[in-house]
């Protein structure tokens, strides 16, 4: 998204003449702004209509005349240089006043006009008090405008410079996606980060790119997270380069979570524009599903178990913020079987049960259930003999309906035959009511 240039009235008759100087070789712009003085010598109010006429007083010629616009502000935009110009300012309820000694380039003017009848000044009546030094403000700034001219041009400089810093960061945040985007698609991850990581930093807290470049780069680093996992699986390496590959995705999966937590944290705290509520949204909800994402391959990897606790909270605020009924029914068992992978197998049955409460003959949540009921009961088992065989029994049902259900080629069905089996020197597993309505393959 490109920003919009912070540009406000204090600016208009500073870039509004921007093209008139480029086609007035020998010219530069003049402009200024009308303040009525209040009563209280103090005070100042913006004079908008009030007329504005410009006349040359090395040779007798007159230029083109402008009226002030609401904000009190007039422009010229070119006079000629080297000449020495006047301006008689008249208007609607104030006095005619002349402002002498004008070159071509001030663009700061401050005229200061009282109350007055509204006359307007004729060319001679101009001419003449100019020559003669009368009827006009001093040539010499008092010390009060001196400072409120050096004021304004401070705040003009200041805009102009934010300006130019605002143009800059939009052509880096532009090249920075552009380049990543097709290094991500050229799979070139490392590249893809760098370019993501040098969006970001360019303006951290512009909602506009940071939360998309955040989201792009957690989605580089489990690319590249996985790409090391399934390396370091290889027969073909030795110990220490698979121990490192595992490291390497370790750590690029939390720095997926990190960078996840980060955009979410800049979407959650600003004030997002109706218009943009939408884009807004949708970089939300890809925050949450790559930050899940990254729980549920380090789970599933082993090479970080350790964060299931935070994974469960990651999961649910997915969980909620999904509409689609199919993503929402993977994500419920993407959860149990994080829960379960990450050795949290009293959650994980907690979550398992979720699913079969809707869905009785889900096999994976029912071979997930019952695996995780072995555990937990062998463990119960050295405190309470009772309560573990109770969970061994649940288990062995369990297992022994997946086992009914599932079709040969189920990745789980040897392990679930392998626990019932073992299971039977404790407990009788219940054959189920339920027929598997799937061809069974036999090995």
């Amino acid at each position: 998204m490109v920003r919009k240039s912070l540009i406000n009235s204090l600016l208009t008759m500073v870039f509004m003449a921007a093209g008139a100087v480029a086609a007035l070789a020998q010219g530069a712009p003049v402009g200024g702004q009308v303040l009525l003085v209040g009563g209280d010598g103090k005070t100042t109010t913006p004079v908008a209509g009030a007329l504005v006429e410009v006349y040359r007083i090395d040779i007798k010629t007159k230029f083109p005349s402008d009226k002030t616009d609401k904000k009190g502000y007039f422009k010229f935009a070119g006079l000629p240089y080297g000449a020495t110009f006047a301006l008689s300012v008249s208007g609607q309820g104030i006095s005619p006043i002349i402002f002498p000694n004008v070159k071509a380039g001030n663009e700061t003017i401050v005229i200061n006009v009282a109350a007055g009848d509204g006359r307007v000044l004729t060319e001679d009546e101009v001419r003449k008090q100019v020559a003669s030094g009368t009827g006009g403000q001093n040539q010499v700034e008092s010390e009060a405008d001196k400072k409120a001219r050096e004021e304004q041009q401070k705040k003009i400089d200041e805009i102009k410079a934010k300006n130019a810093r605002i143009e800059e960061t939009n052509k880096v945040v532009a090249d920075a996606m552009k380049t990543g985007n097709a290094a991500f698609d050229a799979k070139d991850y490392n590249t893809a980060i760098a370019k993501y990581d040098e969006g970001y930093n360019a303006d951290p807290a512009f909602i506009g790119s940071a939360p998309a470049f955040l989201n792009n780069k957690a989605s580089a680093l489990i690319q590249r997270a996985t790409d090391s996992f399934n390396k370091s699986i290889s027969k073909e390496i030795d110990a220490a380069t698979k121990a490192s590959l595992k490291e390497s995705a370790r750590n690029d999966y939390n720095e997926a979570v990190a960078a996840s937590d980060k955009a979410l944290g800049l979407l959650k705290s600003a004030t997002i524009d109706p218009a943009e509520q939408a884009t807004m949204e949708t970089r939300k909800m890809q925050s949450l599903v790559n930050r899940k994402n990254a729980y549920r391959l380090m789970a599933q990897t082993g090479v970080n178990m350790e964060r299931g606790k935070e994974a469960l909270v990651a999961f649910q605020e997915y969980l909620a913020a999904e509409t689609d009924p199919v993503k929402k029914s993977k994500g419920q068992l993407d959860l149990a079987q994080t829960m379960q992978d990450s050795q949290e197998f009293e959650a994980a049955i907690e979550e398992f049960d979720k699913i079969l409460a809707t869905d009785a003959n889900n096999v994976d949540a029912l071979v997930g259930r019952g695996l995780c009921l072995v555990t937990v009961g062998y463990v119960t088992m050295d405190s309470d003999a009772a309560k573990g065989k109770a969970q061994l029994q649940d288990a062995a049902n369990t297992l022994q309906k997946f086992v009914d259900l599932a079709p040969d080629t189920h990745k789980f069905k040897q392990s679930a035959l392998d626990s019932i089996n073992e299971l039977k020197q404790i407990v009788t597993p219940q054959k189920s009511n339920t027929k598997s309505t799937t061809t069974k393959k036999r090995n």
